[in-house]
């Protein structure tokens, strides 16, 4: 009698049966196909491939965007930093007027300003001379297309009565119909579209148009209004009160 065998030895047992069935024929042996171990599939190697190129994909945009951000800040800043150089300027031009009791320190007709002040950085040895400076907006009339710049002339130093009035006179051609000698001594520090000026005085803000007003007076405070040009980095419409040293304190409407 065979010995009775359990139900999982059986299976053992017929598993080993097969395998040797299956590993030696009448024909010679058999070889089995080794199975990879730890490889990928094809589909499996196509879908790494996918997700790293949307990985790349968004790493660039998020590079691009900084580069982008970063270029506008700059852009911005140097606008920026362009304005207050501009505006500083005007103010030492204001700060600096000197009366000459000759000519008014300081006079708009609505087109240019005119200021007389000292000669900036006189060379050692000479004596203190004068210079008239006068800003407008050039060219004097608005063409479609074309932006206005506004502009800074400055007169040769004179140390003469008679070289102080034909400077100034020289000042005010400029501003309004300049020959290319006189667009020489000027520089174009910014583009606007317009402007506009208010003079203080008697404790209140008026027209800068001063007809009739005393040539030897001089405001306590100039208020500037510039309107920028559309689509650049600074636009919109710029504001900035000048007050006299002698005076000091704000000034309000």
């Amino acid at each position: 009698m065979l010995p009775q065998h359990s139900a999982p030895a059986q299976r053992r047992l017929a598993r080993a049966a097969s395998g040797i069935a299956s590993a030696s024929t009448p024909w010679g042996p058999v070889r089995r196909r080794a199975r990879p171990a730890g490889g990928l599939t094809l589909v499996e190697l196509l879908v790494a491939l996918a997700l790293m190129a949307v990985l790349a994909l968004l790493s660039w945009r998020a590079l691009d965007a900084m580069v982008r951000t970063e270029d506008h800040s700059r852009s911005h800043a140097h606008a920026w930093l362009q304005w207050q150089s501009v505006l500083s300027q005007w103010q030492t031009d204001l700060d600096q007027m000197h009366p000459s009791g000759v000519l008014p320190p300081v006079t708009f007709d609505g087109q240019v300003l005119r200021i007389v002040r000292p000669q900036a950085n006189p060379p050692p040895g000479q004596p203190p001379a004068l210079v008239v400076v006068a800003w407008a907006l050039q060219p004097a009339t608005a063409t479609a297309g074309t932006p206005r710049q506004w502009s800074r002339w400055v007169s040769a130093p004179v140390t003469q009565q008679q070289d102080l009035h034909s400077a100034w006179m020289s000042a005010q051609q400029w501003g309004h119909s300049p020959t290319p000698a006189l667009q020489q001594q000027a520089l174009a520090l910014a583009a606007v579209q317009d402007w506009q000026l208010l003079y203080h005085r008697a404790g209140r803000w008026g027209p800068a148009l001063e007809a009739g007003t005393a040539p030897a007076q001089r405001p306590d405070g100039i208020r500037l209004r510039l309107v920028l040009p559309e689509g650049q980095i600074v636009g919109g419409s710029l504001n900035l009160d000048w007050v006299h040293p002698s005076v000091g304190g704000g000034k309000t409407p």
